[in-house]
Formats: C-alpha cells, sequence, structure tokens
C-alpha cells in the first residue's frame, strides 16, 4: 500500500503529487561470480536491505552472462539473484537496477511478476525495521546517510553525483511516500476500467476539454482503490475480527449504520473467540462519493429516485476530477449501473497573487480572509470577482473587482428601490400601451439581453452572461 509516514495513513493513488527536487545518484558495487564487480546507481541506498534482486535489460549484451546467477549486496549478508525484465532502461545509469521491496511502484510488479521475497525494512512510522539490521530504529532519511558512509568506509561506493528526481509526496503535506505491507480496504476499479471509461464519455463535460483529465487518469490507474485510512476520526468499517483465530464478521445490511466500536456481534466467534472492532475509519471520498446515492434514496421512494437519476449538473474544480468526479462515477457504476449525473461543470481555482499558488484549506487562506471578503464586498460582489473566468480558467484573486461587483449591485439595488415608488399603485392596463420608438427599442433591447444571457448560462458561460 502506499503509506504517508507524515500523517500515518494509509492513501491512494489519486492523492499522489510529484515533486521535483535534488538528490544524489550513488554508484554502488556488488560482487558478482568470480570477484567480478556489477555496478548499481541509486538515489535510495536507504533500501539497501530490502534488496531482493538486480535486473538488468534482457537485451543488454553488457550483462547477459549474470543472467540467472547471484550477487553478494554490499553490507548486508545476502545473495540475490540477477534476472532480466524488459522495465530495466539500459539507458539509466548503470543500465542495472536494484528491486527493493519497496521503493516504488516497479518494485512491487516486479516482486509480483518474478515471486521475490519481502524485507518489510521500513514501518508506518517511517523508520527502519529491525528486518535493516543494524540500521534498525533510524528514519528513513538517517538511514541514508548513514548507509551511504558505510558504503563509502567498506570500498563499495565508487561514486555520487548530484542529480535532478522526481518523487511522489503525499498531496497533503508533500512528504515523499513510502510503500509498505498492511492489510487495508480496497475497492476494485482496475477490473472494470472499460465501463468506467464509458460512463465518463456518456457524461456532457463543461467544458469539453476536462473529460480528457478524466480519462487519462483513468487510463495511467494502476492501483485499486484504497478506502481505508488510519485517522481519529472517520466513518467505520461495519466489520470484527476474531482476537483468536482472525476471522472477519461483517455487519448485516439491515443492521447498518452500525458503530462496531458501540455494538459487537450477538454470539462470539465459531472458534469462541471475542471479537475486536475493525479500528480503520473511510477515506473522505469514500463517503463523498455517495452524495448522489445519498440525496436520491434518503428518502427511501424507489419512483422518486427513478426521477432523480441521473442528476443534472454537479459543480466542482478540476483539481477533484480524479477524486470526487471519478469516484462519484465508480460509486454510481457499482451501484446504478449509470453515470450518477448528466454533466459536470468544471471550474478553475482562485490564486493568491504574485505567485503564491492555489487558495485552499491545506496551504492557507492567501491575503484575503474570505470571511473578510464576505464582510466587505458582499457575496454577490464575491460572486462578480468569481465570475469573471471562464469554466475551467485559474484566476488571481481580485480585490478590484470584488469592489467593481459591490458598487454595480449597489447601483441595482438603488435603481431597484428608485423605480420601486411608481410601480408601487401601479395597475396594468387592459391593452398594452402605445410605445414610443425608444421605448420599444429599449424593450427590445432588452428582450434580447434576456435571451443571449439566459443561453450562455444554460451553456455554462457564466463569464459571458456577466
Amino acid at each position: 500500500m502506499i503509506w504517508c509516514p507524515q500523517c500515518g495513513t494509509a492513501i491512494a493513488q489519486a492523492e499522489l503529487e510529484e515533486l521535483e527536487r535534488g538528490s544524489v545518484f550513488y554508484q554502488l558495487t556488488f560482487a558478482g561470480p568470480g570477484g567480478e564487480l556489477l555496478p548499481i546507481a541509486t538515489t535510495r541506498p536507504k533500501l539497501l536491505p530490502a534488496c531482493a534482486a538486480v535486473f538488468v535489460h534482457p537485451q543488454d549484451g553488457r550483462y547477459r552472462h549474470l543472467l540467472g546467477r547471484e550477487v553478494a549486496v554490499p553490507l548486508i549478508d545476502r545473495q540475490v539473484p540477477v534476472l532480466s525484465d524488459e522495465g530495466a532502461d539500459p539507458t539509466k545509469g548503470t543500465g542495472t537496477v536494484m528491486c527493493c521491496t519497496f521503493g516504488d511502484a516497479t518494485d512491487v510488479g516486479w516482486w509480483r511478476a518474478h515471486d521475490l521475497p519481502l524485507y518489510n525494512v521500513i514501518d508506518r512510522r517511517g523508520q527502519m525495521t529491525a528486518v535493516a539490521g543494524e540500521y534498525a530504529g533510524l528514519s528513513v532519511l538517517e538511514a541514508r546517510k548513514r548507509i551511504a558512509a558505510d558504503l563509502e568506509r567498506v570500498g563499495a561506493l565508487s561514486g555520487q553525483e548530484r542529480t535532478d528526481q522526481v518523487v511522489r509526496v503525499h498531496e497533503r503535506c508533500d512528504t515523499p511516500v513510502e510503500y509498505v505491507v498492511a492489510p487495508q480496504w480496497f475497492v476494485r476499479v482496475l477490473d472494470c476500467k472499460e465501463a468506467l471509461r464509458q460512463a465518463g464519455a456518456e457524461i456532457d463535460w463543461h467544458p469539453a476539454h476536462m473529460e480528457v483529465k478524466y480519462q487519462q487518469w483513468l487510463e495511467n490507474l494502476s492501483w485499486d482503490w484504497c478506502i481505508s485510512r488510519q485517522r481519529p476520526f472517520g466513518v467505520p468499517f461495519p466489520v470484527w475480527h476474531c482476537a483468536d483465530c482472525g476471522a472477519t464478521k461483517v455487519a448485516a445490511e439491515g443492521e447498518l449504520p452500525i458503530d462496531p466500536r458501540e455494538r459487537e456481534p450477538g454470539k462470539p466467534c465459531a472458534c469462541g473467540g471475542a471479537w475486536r472492532a475493525d479500528e480503520d475509519v473511510m477515506d473522505t471520498w469514500a463517503t463523498s462519493s455517495l452524495t448522489p446515492q445519498i440525496l436520491a434514496e434518503g428518502l427511501g421512494d424507489e419512483a422518486f429516485s427513478g426521477q432523480l437519476t441521473p442528476m443534472s449538473v454537479r459543480p466542482l474544480a478540476h483539481e477533484i476530477i480524479r477524486t470526487w468526479a471519478f469516484y462519484s462515477v465508480v460509486k454510481a457504476h457499482f451501484h446504478w449501473g449509470r453515470p450518477p449525473w448528466r454533466a459536470l461543470m468544471v471550474s478553475g481555482w482562485g490564486l493568491a497573487p504574485k505567485g503564491q499558488g492555489k487558495i485552499s484549506k491545506s496551504r492557507g487562506g492567501g491575503p484575503l480572509d474570505p470571511a473578510r471578503a464576505l464582510a466587505e464586498y458582499s457575496a454577490d460582489g464575491l460572486r462578480y470577482w468569481a465570475a469573471s473566468t471562464g469554466l475551467g480558467k485559474d484566476a488571481l484573486i481580485s480585490e478590484d473587482k470584488m469592489r467593481s461587483g459591490a458598487k454595480l449591485v449597489t447601483k441595482l439595488w438603488n435603481a431597484a428601490r428608485f423605480g420601486e415608488r411608481f410601480l408601487a399603485e401601479y395597475q396594468p392596463p387592459a391593452q398594452p400601451p402605445e410605445l414610443s420608438p425608444a421605448d420599444a427599442w429599449i424593450l427590445d433591447g432588452l428582450q434580447q439581453l434576456i435571451a443571449g444571457s439566459t443561453g450562455k448560462l444554460i451553456a455554462y458561460d457564466y463569464a459571458a452572461a456577466k
């Protein structure tokens, strides 16, 4: 599973971001048969205690004579096989790759495909386990420095050079993630990619090009959806485990909703053991993705539910296409066999000025506090700014536009109040009055404005409508 040691929880692939940073390429030497030295370049010396094999490309003539033979891992009392796989890039580094359990998703794939042994050397706190031997208890950063120094001391470090590296980090905290082995709850999505692709194609996307983000995300998805989190708060899984034999019991549908920590099954496990509640809670998206079902089925009226679904539209920002939009499509596929809505309206971000990035709860509110913006410029002033940029486009936070919007709304309000005094006792005549050419011109322009702006709003083009 993908694990964030900073947040102390499993996460899903959708919660990963890529971060470019400076790193070091360490060139190690593994001892091969007959004293031959096998060079291996890596940016992850911390994972040396987890090395399970060395891979080379099957067409790389430099190492073909070593295939099927074993080499010695420096500092670690272990012999590992040299294997071939087309995933090993002969043009990168030395062309040899050590497979460690686990440094990335490639390691996971090789471990499964080649039935390699498992060395679980990093725990949930981001520290080295007892499997790491003398490095047990060190943080991953400390282990990296210590192992690199020890390699140099024993003469197994032949060189190092600075390099740029793209690492996978948790989007909430920018912490590099680890890949650890622990039981989690998953929803299978890789088995139904084609059905989910078709569901996305059936939705009317506004703007249309945002569907590409959905389809690209689905195409590049390589993990099933991990929905369990190790957090204090959240919806618990309605599941118990036997403390003795490890059997699992799921609450009956008629018992839901239920908190397994507050209620136990009516009778003990078949082995006689006591039940303990599952300690994990559900991912936020595992419950928020049920919004269409909650709205449509909450009244328990199947006929009414059928009229409500698929729903008309969901508005959301483009960064949660891969989470809220995608996961809602997944849930609707399993529950209903159809998309949850007819259309998706995708907005952009509100950006702080001077390159400070998007406004968000986790990244901070920027220089303009939302409560102050509402107090100073009113909700309509805020809407005026928000409607100044088209769908799917980011917009800089602009107090000038909010101020202009607030002034415009004030003018409209004052004009309405001024006109109201002349309409208080007005009774429309039985026959429409004769209109002067100027009145007819003004009313004709008004009707064109109403038709045009209404059409633009129906087409989701609120910036043009404004």
